[in-house]
């Protein structure tokens, strides 16, 4: 018996002691999975990033935005409508735009491309632990032109000008 239980005690211990050698993530969830790019850790997260500061006295957000190039970020977006790399859509009926119509909105009265001033972004989210790297996949970004305004002429935000895919 007391052999029994002492194979059975070491089989354990190198079963476990094998098995500490291994990297495995420590969170079980189901939408985790092993890839290239890691651990997918968020799928389809949301949210928003504002372009172009409002205040320029607002010296942090001035700091955060330094790296940006909004005017040549935005003018890629748009070649790449243009060029059916990446599909625009409706914003409110998800219906696909054509390039022309994409064409139509940038000559609607009042419209700039430097007004467009926030991107929502919608991305997975992978973690490769063995090379310490995170790496993100943008699905789709909504662009937010800023010129909602009420009645009495106050800004109330951007408003979603249309939603680009990634293919």
């Amino acid at each position: 018996m007391k052999i029994t239980s002492s194979i059975i005690c070491l089989t354990a211990l190198l079963i476990s002691c094998g098995r500490a050698g291994q990297h495995s993530p420590s969170v079980t969830s189901a939408t985790m999975h092993d890839s290239a790019s890691g651990y997918r850790v968020a799928d389809s997260i949301i949210y928003d990033v504002t372009i172009v500061n409002q205040n320029p006295d607002d010296a942090w957000k001035e700091e955060c935005l330094k790296g940006l190039d909004q005017q040549a970020m935005i003018n890629l977006i748009f070649d790449m409508i243009y060029g059916k790399k990446v599909t625009a859509c409706n914003f409110e009926t998800r219906e696909k735009l054509t390039p022309a119509e994409v064409r139509k909105i940038e000559k609607e009265p009042g419209f700039n491309r430097l007004n467009i001033q926030m991107i929502q972004f919608t991305e997975n989210w992978f973690l490769d632990p063995d090379n310490a790297t995170m790496t993100k996949k943008v699905n789709s970004m909504i662009l937010g032109y800023n010129n909602a305004y009420t009645t009495d002429g106050t800004l109330i935000g951007p408003r979603a000008l249309f939603i680009v895919e990634m293919n």
